[in-house]
Order: structure tokens, then C-alpha cells, then sequence
């Protein structure tokens, strides 16, 4: 979830235009108001539907971090 310093979330991490932003505030909404907002955006479900909803978490634990 992308958070701004605003509190204002936005749909995901490679989009940045103002028209995809969620319009909520993390501090006023509970995560599974803001969650189900998100996947309900055409864009979301764009992108689920063909694989791209990447997460850095999905990564083997050997790439997530240098453990060097």
C-alpha cells in the first residue's frame, strides 16, 4: 500500500497521476475499506488480470534483502 505524506493513499506504487489516487486517508479508513477500493479500480483489476500486481513480499527471501 502506498501511503503519501499526506495520508492519502494512492492506487499503487507505478502510478502517480492525481486520477489514481483513492481519495481516502489512511488515517480515516480501515485497511479493508481502502484494500477493497483499490482491487475495485478498473486499472487494479487490469493489471491483476494479467499478472502485474507484483509486490516486493512475492520476492524469494534471498533477493528481498542482502543478507551479506
Amino acid at each position: 500500500m502506498v501511503i503519501n505524506a499526506d495520508a492519502s493513499v494512492a492506487l499503487c506504487c507505478t502510478q502517480y497521476n492525481a486520477e489514481n489516487m483513492l481519495g481516502m486517508s489512511f488515517l480515516q479508513h480501515s485497511h479493508q475499506a481502502i484494500v477493497e477500493q483499490k482491487y475495485n479500480k478498473q486499472l487494479c483489476v487490469k493489471c491483476r488480470s494479467a499478472g502485474l500486481d507484483f509486490t516486493p513480499k512475492a520476492l524469494p527471501i534471498s533477493i528481498q534483502a542482502d543478507n551479506g
